[in-house]
């Protein structure tokens, strides 16, 4: 029944859409401590509009687009199988308004992390090397 009725919404309103806006000021570098090592990421904190093209816009919470400075990547089932270079992450309005989105960014990409890695059945025993990059990816 919902079918039907998205169906009917499309044709009436369009599409639904997600619009994700750069914040000004909401770039930054984080270490992103693991138990097997720490790593840079990249921060890029994004503004979501959900909305169809003849409809109401509405505000959504806040995004997070985060890259890893790594060539190699966080490994998610072991250290020669699966790894992540990036991702997204939300983050509450209160964070953004108090300006601590950055730290609840960093534990939401810990946590996303260990939930790839249990759904993959891994847990690092040992620390994994990663080479050493510059601040800027290179």
């Amino acid at each position: 029944m919902s079918t039907f009725t998205e169906r009917i919404a499309d044709r009436l309103f369009g599409p639904i859409s997600y619009t994700y806006t750069p914040v000004p000021g909401g770039s930054t570098i984080r270490t992103l401590r693991l138990p097997e090592a720490e790593y840079l990421v990249s921060l890029n904190l994004q503004a979501v509009t959900r909305g169809r093209d003849r409809g109401i816009k509405q505000r959504r919470p806040y995004v997070v687009d985060w890259k890893v400075y790594s060539q190699v990547g966080i490994p998610t089932a072991g250290p020669l199988r699966e790894r992540v270079f990036g991702a997204g992450v939300g983050v509450s309005e209160t964070s953004v308004a108090a300006g601590t989105w950055p730290s609840e960014a960093t534990a939401a990409i810990a946590l996303q992390i260990a939930r790839f890695r249990t759904a993959n059945g891994w847990e690092p025993t040992a620390k994994v090397i990663v080479p050493e990059v510059s601040e800027t990816g290179r």
